[in-house]
């Protein structure tokens, strides 16, 4: 259909869909509404334990059995669209990825931990990039329609057409253009006007928000340091977890299962934290409670999601962040009880900072989920960017982010990261080939040969001693010599570096060192080798990157 690529054509073809995304995102919200509210026959206070184990247990089966035979991947597929949509990979998205916000409804009405609005922002970001290509929409155009279905998913899910704007900008396409604003606009806004039509309400009903004296604002700055603990805590949590998924026998059908079965153990204990719990942030507003109940809230809902989002449950992370903020900023209300909204509205959005690295967004969540009433927003900005700015240090990257660099998508604040920014760390072969400084020159020889490499490390035992290369046996080494040790003719005058080094800084010392390859050893311990690089490897990286870019 190379029609929609004429330029007048194409423009109003954009305009149309991202209308029709708005439209979409809406009706997608009413669904997940209605789901919610079938749910609720299943509320924890309505059944027995057994089925507040069970019911977890068996969505997290269905999940993982139509995932199976589906083929869908475990990543979600905003990951995979965002990745295409960055680097013109031939697959963006496919149609199965449509399934993923179904397979989420199914944990949700299981009672899962986990939320639905990321489904909806995932499914509007999918249909736009799926129709990029059946359609043969140009890559720029592409793009910025996959950030106009996001964004109307952020304003319906949660009514705030402005904030789903800066989410996109902040978090998805990290760009700005006055087109692209205006596209996203256009998007957010009117699948806010169709959640206002069809009578979609806000999740949140906030009383008015009371301006705190000064002194409280030292409050609100531990607040937000408390938040970027958290968000440190939960993403090393659920990576673990992730990471040892393939442990379990048949992991893609009965990971999910077990993970809903821990989550549905939590809840017995804590019930609150029963489904994507975003009501339940109502009850955080409504009266002042133990700072311990708080406190048990938070680390139920964290484990219980990090189970559930780590061993395959379908869902998302967003609403969870937002639970977990305002529970934490709960636990902060018994020092001053008359501004406990402001507490637990400024704990989820510095919380959402933090998870996302999006402060502009949470900023603005805040003033539109309080209808603009809020005397003092200083508070909630000093919470906000303290969580931001102290999690960007622990935290490099954001949850978003890590999702994109598990699909090979380098981001870096704002931008597509330079290639020769890149830290060693990310390409380093670990357990490189090494020969011992005591075994025979012979055996360096035979390795070499056998392994197709240039040069090999020396250990003394676990010790890195020095480096025996091609160059060193042409010159020192003759027949007579192949029986003796190879500590007498390796280099001992090393070259290395740390694994934080970047690929420019390698680059410059293989050159004025006049070396092909760098030893990378531990900060902490110089004699411990962790891994190698060589020239011809980080070029040939860089030079992939750059061309990836440049398309």
């Amino acid at each position: 259909m190379n029609y929609i690529k004429h330029e007048k054509v194409g423009y109003w073809f954009d305009i149309l869909l991202a209308i029709s995304l708005g439209g979409l995102a809406c009706l997608t919200v009413y669904g997940f509404e209605k789901i919610l509210e079938l749910s609720e026959y299943f509320n924890p206070e309505r059944i027995s334990k057994f089925w507040i184990i069970a019911l977890p247990s068996l969505s997290g089966l269905v999940v993982g059995l139509i995932s199976y035979l589906l083929k869908i991947k475990s990543t979600e597929p905003i990951f995979d669209t965002v990745a295409g949509a960055n680097f013109k990979r031939r697959i963006l998205a496919k149609p199965s990825s449509l399934l993923k916000p179904v397979l989420a409804a199914i944990s949700i009405i299981g009672g899962n931990p986990v939320g639905s609005e990321k489904s909806v922002i995932m499914l509007g970001s999918t249909v736009a990039a799926l129709a990029g290509r059946y359609l043969d929409i140009p890559h720029k155009r592409r793009h910025l329609l996959i950030g106009c279905g996001a964004a109307a998913g952020f304003a319906s899910a949660f009514m705030s057409p402005l904030a789903g704007i800066l989410f996109v900008i902040e978090v998805i396409l990290m760009d700005y253009s006055p087109y692209s604003f205006s596209m996203l606009a256009l998007s957010s806004g009117s699948a806010f006007l169709f959640s206002k039509v069809i009578g979609l309400k806000p999740l949140f009903v906030l009383p008015a928000l009371l301006a705190p004296k000064t002194i409280y604002l030292f409050i609100f700055a531990l607040l937000g340091v408390a938040c970027s603990l958290l968000t440190f805590l939960w993403e090393k949590l659920t990576l673990f977890i992730e990471n040892n998924r393939e442990r379990i026998k048949h992991h893609k059908i009965f990971a999910p299962m077990i993970g809903g079965f821990v989550a549905g153990i939590i809840c017995v204990f804590v019930p609150i934290i029963w489904g994507p719990g975003l009501s339940n942030i109502n009850f955080a507003l409504g009266s002042v409670q133990p700072v311990l109940f708080s406190l048990l809230v938070v680390g139920a809902k964290i484990i219980g999601t990090s189970f559930a989002l780590g061993l395959g449950v379908a869902g998302g992370d967003l609403a969870p962040s937002v639970f977990i903020g305002a529970f934490i900023g709960a636990a902060f209300a018994p020092i001053a009880p008359e501004y406990l909204p402001l507490f637990v509205v400024a704990g989820m959005c510095a919380q959402l900072s933090s998870a996302f690295h999006a402060p502009l967004t949470s900023i603005l969540l805040a003033i539109e989920i309080a209808g603009g009433r809020i005397p003092n927003i200083l508070p909630i900005v000093v919470a906000t960017a303290i969580s931001f700015l102290l999690s960007t240090k622990i935290t490099p990257r954001s949850i978003f982010q890590e999702g994109l660099h598990r699909c090979n998508v380098p981001r870096k604040f704002g931008q597509l990261q330079n290639p020769l920014e890149i830290k060693i760390r990310e390409i380093m072969l670990q357990n490189p080939l090494v020969i011992q400084k005591d075994e025979p020159v012979k055996q360096a020889i035979d390795l070499m040969r056998e392994h197709n490499v240039t040069g090999l490390p020396v250990l003394d035992g676990e010790k890195l001693f020095g480096v025996i290369t091609l160059t060193d046996l042409r010159r020192h080494v003759t027949s007579q010599d192949l029986e003796k040790p190879t500590s007498l003719f390796c280099s001992v005058d090393l070259v290395t570096i740390s694994p934080a080094t970047t690929i420019s800084d390698s680059l410059t010392m293989m050159h004025e060192n006049q070396v092909g390859r760098l030893l990378v050893v531990s900060p902490s311990n110089p004699k411990k080798l962790l891994g190698i690089v060589s020239k011809k490897d980080l070029l040939e990286l860089a030079t992939r990157r750059y061309a990836q870019i440049d398309e």
